[in-house]
């Protein structure tokens, strides 16, 4: 059935190729492969890993869920071929885009029969594992063949290659390759002497990576912004309440009320001298780069992103529901190359924009002019991107330079924040791997049973709670703004539970992070701590659950003037 997607590859002009969850090394070796071969971009969820590295010469939109707030891309992407692996995708506008953006053809690929379709919106179903669909589709591409329709990939319900046990899996148990796939050792005759498909056509929506980078970029600035405003308030009010206490000790010290009135003034004004010069410096140390932001707080995208930069490349990723999930999903880096070292002999990636954009654009084109941006849309000077994808072989194979790949799980599903840490421990058991845990604080006070047997699990595990003492999730409901009086008695679960003590008391390591500097020694010392013992630590980062709804407004809305500004740039105007 894999040999169906033949006839919608070639006649794709637009096409999208997006990850979902890809638990098996080989099946995301085997996407990342495909689309770099077909040059076509790969819209990656988290839970893919291919977020994280591994993604090869693939062209990985990163941040395409924020993106998708500005109708621009909503509206103006449409690919008209969309090809899935794996299943459930963590963002729910990304989800959209698959059942309204308007797509000729949708196809999921997956092991096993169930229909893995609440929207009824798939053409067509492949019932096997991506590594074995990949597989088939060299053969097929090889041989030339264009079997199983015209292209229209319409009406079609083919389950696949379902096997007896019906879990859609063939080669090796383990989930490595079988050596059988040219996709492992170079390529077949279906691909031209650059490695690329041979009759396919590059897809025009390419181009959407540079738009991706700079909303990314864009992104990071407004979550410092936000931290350096923050951090400049709570100065502000440190320093009121320092200069209230000097003006009323010096008021008492004195009897005289002229004494009081110039003690007053002359307080208020060394005072205020001595806060215009501590924020002036603040503004001063807290300028762009990783040293200015070590004093930063915390805010819980910024958390995400940061801890996703920091994550050692080979480790694995374990991620909570609830907020956890979505931020990471939604700010976490694309990433390509490690950078930055982290920890005893562990080398951890720092943000890292993708070298495999391609000039083009939202709009117009096909074949390779479309790959170009050209044909109109929001191509040309709007959407340029680097060299890498155009189809030289230099460019190649500077894109097959990649990291060690991130293996990452997640949860989802009904009753998702229960058991949280003793899956990931088990995770990690499994993997054989440290493995860091990123969770809320009410997920993991719903598991804290599990920090007893966490003392002799035989885990190298980073347990990663982030405590806004509540539910911060449910400030995202429409009653966040209608009725915000009702969240904290009613829905956010608000606790006062002290994880310190907790910890303690079942023996398990524990640190303590406000600020970004403190995120990256703790961070440290707990992925050396980790991989020392074998055993399990345990991270709290406090953030303020008060500023989740309006922090992700803030960034949702540089997201979209980040558009706005490339799509005016693209108008050809008259004058």
């Amino acid at each position: 059935a894999a040999k169906a997607l033949v006839p919608l590859l070639r006649g794709a002009k637009r096409g999208l190729l997006v990850a979902g969850s890809l638990p098996r090394a080989a099946d995301r070796e085997a996407v990342a492969q495909l689309a770099a071969w077909l040059r076509w971009p790969l819209y990656a969820d988290l839970t893919s890993g291919l977020r994280l590295g591994g993604s090869g010469g693939a062209v990985v939109l990163g941040p395409l869920d924020q993106l998708l707030h500005s109708p621009i891309v909503s509206r103006g992407l449409a690919p008209d071929v969309i090809i899935q692996f794996g299943t459930r995708l963590v963002s729910k506008r990304a989800a959209s885009l698959l059942v309204d953006g308007g797509a000729r053809a949708h196809a999921l690929v997956a092991p096993g029969c169930a229909r893995f379709d609440p929207d009824h919106s798939l053409t067509l179903r492949v019932g096997v594992s991506p590594a074995d669909a990949v597989r088939a589709l060299d053969a097929a591409l090889a041989a030339g063949s264009t079997a199983h329709g015209n292209g229209n990939g319409s009406g079609s319900s083919s389950h696949g290659d379902c096997d007896g046990s019906g879990n859609g899996y063939s080669g090796s148990s383990d989930g490595s390759s079988n050596g059988t796939g040219s996709y492992i050792n170079g390529y077949s005759s279906g691909y031209n002497g650059n490695g690329y498909c041979s009759g396919c056509s590059p897809s025009a929506l390419l181009g959407v990576s540079s738009l991706c980078a700079e909303v990314e970029a864009a992104l990071e600035e407004e979550m410092l912004a936000a931290a350096r405003e923050r951090y400049n308030a709570n100065n502000n009010a440190n320093n009121t309440t320092s200069n209230n206490a000097n003006n009323n000790a010096g008021n008492n010290a004195s009897n005289n009320a002229n004494s009081n009135a110039s003690n007053t003034t002359s307080n208020s004004v060394s005072n205020n001298a001595n806060n215009n010069a501590s924020n002036d410096k603040a503004h001063s140390d807290l300028s762009d780069g990783p040293l200015g932001e070590e004093t930063l707080p915390l805010s819980e995208p910024l958390l995400a992103r940061r801890l996703l930069q920091l994550l050692p490349s080979g480790d694995g990723f374990f991620i909570g529901n609830s907020m956890p999930i979505r931020d990471s999903d939604m700010f976490g880096p694309s990433r390509n190359s490690p950078t930055e070292s982290i920890g005893p002999s562990h080398e951890s990636p720092t943000e890292s924009m993708s070298d495999t954009t391609a000039k083009g654009g939202l709009g117009g084109g096909s074949g390779d002019e479309g790959a170009r941006g050209g044909g109109g849309g929001m191509g040309d000077d709007a959407l340029r991107g680097g060299d890498g994808a155009d189809g030289s072989e230099a460019g190649f194979a500077q894109q097959q330079k990649q990291q060690q790949p991130t293996f990452v799980a997640a949860n989802r599903g009904a009753s998702g924040i229960d058991g949280l840490i003793a899956t990931a421990a088990g995770y990690a058991r499994g993997l054989g791997a440290r493995t860091t845990l990123l969770l809320g604080d009410v997920s993991a006070l719903h598991d804290a049973s599990t920090l007893h047997a966490l003392r002799t699990i035989p885990a190298s595990l980073v347990v990663v709670v982030v405590n806004n003492s509540g539910g911060g999730i449910f400030s995202m409901l429409p009653l966040g703004t209608s009725s915000p009086e009702l969240l904290t008695p009613y829905f956010d679960t608000e606790h006062s539970a002290n994880f310190a003590a907790l910890c303690g008391a079942h023996g398990v390591p524990y640190r303590a992070a406000a600020t970004v500097g403190e995120l990256r020694r703790a961070y440290g010392w707990a992925l050396g701590q980790a991989a020392a013992t074998r055993r399990a630590v345990v991270l709290e980062v406090v953030t303020e659950r008060e500023e989740v709804r309006p922090l992700h407004a803030r960034l949702a809305a540089a997201a979209r003037r980040t558009v706005e500004r490339a799509a005016v740039r693209s108008l050809k105007l008259a004058w």
